[in-house]
């Protein structure tokens, strides 16, 4: 049964972060850097057109298969990858272990509520940003690329792009937007695990810097030796194996079984994440 004045304190948190995350202007920040990157996707994107103007993909033009919704899915795959990563790891610490190194979470903790509803509150409040970013991602990128280059159309997907080997193949018009809407939806998915471990080690380390270093470095390395094929015996215990479920939805047809096994075990690894991260900052001395 649910705890309606727990919900209702936690919505009161949730919403005081969020409140404070506005008056700091931090979310203007990573709109801008939103914006910034797709102004610099868009100079490429038509500088690429131009160049492959004349060229054909399985008889389509290779300037008709790169529209909007071409564009918004290409803008996503660096953007999860490296873009969202640092400013959610940036904003996490400050939230967190910021207000833990300088005190400001001590004036918080002398309110008559839980350090769970504190760390969760601030868990909910990052989730709900990050989810902001994907989407203003979205918008932004589809917008742009539909101006620039079309609404809709065929999509060419590269295997070496979205799927990591050498496939290439063409999605037809009546799924592509279907199939734009499932990438970044799955992407929102991501974020909360990477929310998720950078709260746990705000709780652990206490310090801005040390979550930023430690939580990009796992991040980026896990990433670097899942690529590498001579660590093959590692992949499987990488904590980012299972966390590319957004590459699921530009698949001809979507292997269910296995989007909901790598779901569920990103799960294990936020519910992991959250526990530890709430147990150490219960434990903590502010």
């Amino acid at each position: 049964m649910l705890n309606l004045p727990v919900i209702k304190k936690m919505a009161a948190l949730t919403g005081l972060e969020y409140k404070k995350l506005i008056r700091q202007k931090l979310h203007y920040t990573g709109l801008g850097v939103v914006l910034f990157f797709t102004c610099l996707s868009s100079l490429g994107f038509i500088m690429h057109r131009m160049r492959n103007a004349k060229k054909k993909i399985e008889g389509e033009a290779a300037a008709e298969l790169l529209n909007g919704i071409a564009f918004s899915m290409t803008c996503l795959v660096p953007a999860i990858y490296v873009l969202f990563p640092m400013i959610i790891s940036i904003f996490t610490a400050t939230s967190m272990a910021g207000e833990l190194q300088n005190g400001q979470m001590r004036t918080m903790l002398l309110r008559p509520v839980s350090r769970w509803n504190v760390f969760f509150s601030r868990f909910f409040m990052m989730s709900f940003y990050s989810f902001f970013l994907v989407i203003a991602l979205l918008f932004v990128s589809y917008s742009c690329g539909s101006v620039m280059f079309g609404a809709t159309g065929d999509v060419v997907i590269f295997g070496e792009i979205f799927l990591r080997n050498g496939s290439r193949y063409i999605l037809p018009e009546k799924v592509v937007f279907t199939k734009l809407l499932l990438m970044y939806s799955f992407a929102c998915f991501s974020t909360i695990y990477l929310v998720a471990m950078n709260m746990m080690i705000s709780a652990l380390t206490k310090k801005v810097s040390h979550t930023i270093v430690i939580s990009l470095g796992i991040y980026y390395t896990s990433y670097i030796l899942s690529s590498l094929s001579f660590m093959k015996h590692i992949h499987a215990f990488l904590p980012t194996r299972y966390l590319d479920i957004w590459r699921f939805a530009v698949v001809r047809d979507i292997p269910w079984d296995q989007l909901f096994h790598d779901c569920t075990i990103d799960i294990c690894y936020i519910v992991s994440f959250l526990v530890i991260g709430g147990i150490a900052f219960n434990m903590t001395e502010v």
